[in-house]
């Protein structure tokens, strides 16, 4: 039978299964393009950051040949060595003084293995390498380019040296005519340490370059890719290459795994820049915190069915008292009264019950009874037709204003809050620009707030609320916090922790010192090997502000990272 009750449930369960439902999906739709997002703008700046130090790269290289050029009387050496007989008393002085010149730049900044001057037909005049002097390189680019401007030739594998070079060339002119080509052969140790640091990148992240011809150029974090045997051809780098464009896509990387990764061509020197960044690293956290969301929404709309089935019976019961109770007055039994349990509209009718059955027993003849007794029973179908019709709108009702269900909807709203406080954070680490200038109290605040919803370990801030900091300051030390609160949930088996920010003003300055302690199982720091618990991430961070770091952790005593910054 298709009762009221029934209908009722079943229609509670399909509002409520259905919200949570829409609420769920909506939320993982939301959530993971914004994950997304803010891992490609990640990567993109520090695609930039990379961009433009492989761009300070190119120009160092042209500064220093434009060093050794800076002495007229090198110049005046370079033309005599075109010039002059070979062999002759000039020319041996010439070269002598040249290669000394070549041989200062070269030990002094270390961005060329080796200097050679080119005369007018590219043979090789002098060179701090002695065994390629009187070589005829007249066919390389880096010389008949070199004839005419400043000139970097790009990455391309030398037989005779058996490994990727650069070379980086010049005219030298005798008026408007040039009568020879200075070119420095680059040391690309300098070029792949600039692409294999990988911060903020977490731990499958990286930065490498790739040439022209698909060839690797830098060094990769996987082991078994050596350079220059490894080809990388992926789509970021086929993009990059082939098609000479930048943009981003998730991709297969180079050793197979799906990574999410930015890709840009520099034109400047012919080869690809690629940020990648293994997906499952990249959206763990977010997939984290949609899981803990949708399990908070089953349990949220498992209560609310509970609820909405107490409420359903609360309400229903008694209708079906008083449904009982008309039907059998309507039959005659006139003595009959309803129950009155509640102070509501359902008491309410049950009272006009008991009035009109006690009008009735007034009436004494059989007849008027039974004529009263039809009278009632056709009162009692409306009245009861009514009720039906109230029942059936009670879901509506419910759902836009049930004080019970209003309670549940605010604990639903204050979980589905607390579950989105960390990502509420890494937004800002996307948009940098919000980060830096987020204060310095706030950002800790919201970092403890998040670990806390994480981790569930109780962490007590005693933040100054006048300490104040440049944006510098400021990232520097929300990421030295993070780093060693991060430790604090990976590492020390904490039960409680506390982080302190305190200002002070010595001599009319600024000063700040923060601290970040836990009650944890500590560690020996002579026996962590280098890069472990981030310490030397957040050494760093304290060195580049100018700010004294240290830390305590006598093994079983807890650990506290203490950082003392003064302008």
């Amino acid at each position: 039978m298709f009762t009221i009750r029934n209908r009722l449930l079943l229609y509670f369960v399909c509002v409520v299964t259905l919200t949570a439902v829409a609420v769920s999906a909506t939320s993982v739709v939301i959530a993971s393009r914004a994950a997304h997002d803010r891992v490609v703008g990640q990567l993109k700046s520090v695609a930039t950051l990379k961009e433009q130090q492989v761009d300070s790269w190119i120009g160092q290289l042209r500064l220093n040949l434009d060093i050794v050029l800076s002495d007229e009387g090198v110049v005046d050496d370079l033309r005599t060595l075109a010039a002059a007989p070979q062999g002759s008393a000039r020319y041996e002085a010439a070269s002598r003084s040249v290669l000394r010149r070549f041989t200062w730049v070269s030990s002094r900044v270390g961005l060329f293995e080796e200097l050679f001057f080119m005369g007018p037909r590219g043979q090789v005049l002098v060179s701090t390498d002695k065994g390629h002097e009187r070589q005829q390189l007249g066919m390389n680019d880096y010389f008949t380019k070199g004839l005419m401007s400043p000139f970097i030739q790009q990455p391309s594998y030398s037989l005779s040296l058996e490994k990727m070079t650069v070379v980086a060339s010049r005219p030298v002119a005798n008026g408007g005519t040039s009568v020879g080509v200075l070119a420095g052969l680059a040391n690309l140790d300098s070029l792949n340490a600039v692409m294999i640091g990988r911060a903020g990148l977490g731990q499958t992240g990286e930065t490498y370059l790739v040439g022209s011809n698909h060839r690797l150029l830098t060094a990769l974090r996987r082991p078994g890719h050596s350079i220059p045997s490894t080809y990388v051809r992926t789509r970021g780098a086929d993009a990059a290459i082939d098609g000479g464009l930048s943009g981003n896509a998730t991709y297969a990387g180079y050793a197979g795994e799906k990574v999410i990764g930015v890709y840009r061509w520099i034109p400047r020197l012919q080869v690809a820049l690629l940020a990648e960044q293994g997906e499952s690293e990249a959206l763990r956290a977010t997939r984290f915190a949609l899981w803990t969301t949708s399990s908070i929404a089953v349990l949220a709309a498992l209560l609310a069915i509970g609820i909405g089935f107490a409420l359903i019976h609360s309400i229903v019961r008694p209708l079906s008292e008083l449904g009982d109770t008309a039907g059998r007055i309507a039959d005659g039994e006139l003595d009959l009264t309803a129950p009155v349990k509640r102070d509501d509209e359902i008491g309410k009718l049950a009272t006009s019950f008991n009035r009109m059955t006690g009008r009735l027993n007034e009436l004494a003849a059989s007849k008027e009874r039974q004529r009263l007794a039809r009278d009632l029973h056709d009162a009692v179908s409306q009245t009861l037709f009514s009720v039906s019709l109230i029942a059936e709108v009670l879901p509506r009702i419910y759902e836009k204003d049930p004080t019970a269900g209003r309670e549940r909807l605010e604990e639903l709203r204050q979980l589905t809050r607390g579950a989105l406080a960390e990502m509420r954070m890494l937004l800002l680490e996307l948009r940098p620009a919000s980060l830096a200038e987020t204060s310095l109290t706030d950002l800790l605040k919201q970092l403890s707030e998040a670990v806390i919803g994480r981790a569930r370990i109780p962490i007590d801030v005693d933040l100054d609320q006048t300490a104040q900091a440049s944006s510098e300051i400021t990232v520097a030390l929300y990421r030295i916090a993070q780093e060693a609160l991060n430790n604090v949930v990976k590492h020390a088996g904490a039960s409680h922790a506390r982080v302190i920010l305190r200002a002070s003003h010595p001599d009319g300055g600024e000063a700040l010192t923060m601290v970040v302690e836990d009650d944890g199982c500590g560690f020996d720091a002579d026996d962590v090997r280098s890069g472990r618990l981030g310490l030397g991430i957040m050494a760093e961070r304290a060195e580049s502000i100018g700010a004294d770091l240290s830390i305590e952790s006598p093994p079983g005593g807890g650990t506290r990272v203490t950082v003392v910054w003064a302008a």
